[in-house]
């Protein structure tokens, strides 16, 4: 029997985002540095971004608030998954 620990590493975006282009940058930023730094943790098997974040809407009651909300963390998730898809190696700042 193997035996080990298995782990999963995430960026500080936890609860609410702010909607603002440098939370963005930020965001993308934290991301390819926790890559780079957990690359060769053979434990990490998942690198995370946005922990429940759709918890605690602001302005909870406010429809077409949430829903822009709600597209905001969709246009966050694909940047950061693009940026992760587009690096060639864990060491690639570009």
């Amino acid at each position: 029997m193997i035996k080990g620990i298995l782990t999963f590493v995430e960026i500080p975006t936890n609860n609410l985002i702010t909607e603002s282009d440098d939370f963005f940058h930020h965001s993308i930023e934290n991301y390819k540095e926790m890559v780079r730094q957990n690359f060769n943790f053979p434990s990490v098997i998942i690198w995370t971004y946005m922990n429940e974040v759709m918890i605690k809407y602001p302005h909870r009651n406010d429809l077409s608030y949430r829903l822009r909300y709600i597209q905001n963390i969709h246009k966050l998730a694909r940047q950061v998954s693009t940026v992760h898809r587009e690096k060639k190696t864990p060491t690639d700042t570009q």
